[in-house]
């Protein structure tokens, strides 16, 4: 059996609510301002870390973000690194596994691929915890509670999840 057909929620809500809003399913790479337009508020979220070349795609987001446009990025940041090297933009390597995730940058590494792609960052969030949709509890070992005791330190709470941090951004041209 079969589901709706994709976007076929966006464009019920769309249609409910008078939108003039276009649903497209487009790959990162491809985005193009001669076919798309550019956009005053572009948000992306928790996509870098699965692309194997992120830069490239933010320089594609960076060409469909209007002059005076904000790109805001939400990202998943490796919390090890970012403890060790706060200041230094490091990288995890995966490219493999379950998750499909690449590049794990940590809260530099993030900063530093938004300004490589051609941003200027204006704000900075906090460091907070996306919670995990479908994963089990992790039961309490000396690991799992050395990473809610530094993930406290940078969030303030003792959530599970997965840490993370927004950087909103203009294009530098």
């Amino acid at each position: 059996m079969q589901g709706p057909p994709k976007g076929a929620g966006f464009r019920l809500v769309s249609e409910l609510i008078g939108s003039s809003v276009d649903w497209r399913a487009i790959n990162v790479y491809d985005l193009d301002p001669d076919e798309l337009g550019v956009f005053d508020v572009v948000v992306c979220g928790s996509l870098l870390l699965h692309l194997r070349d992120p830069v490239r795609a933010l320089e594609a987001v960076r060409g469909v973000t209007s002059p005076n446009g904000v790109f805001v990025s939400s990202e998943q940041i490796e919390l090890w690194t970012t403890l060790l090297g706060p200041r230094r933009p490091l990288f995890k390597l995966d490219g493999s596994g379950q998750y499909c995730q690449w590049w794990l940058a940590n809260a530099a590494g993030h900063w530093r691929m938004l300004y490589a792609a051609g941003f200027e960052i204006t704000e900075t969030s906090p460091f907070y915890m996306v919670r995990f949709n479908q994963h089990p509890r992790a039961s309490m070992t000396r690991a799992t509670l050395a990473r809610r005791v530094a993930a406290r330190a940078l969030t303030g709470a003792w959530d599970d999840g997965v840490l993370h941090r927004a950087l909103a951004a203009r294009p530098r041209f």
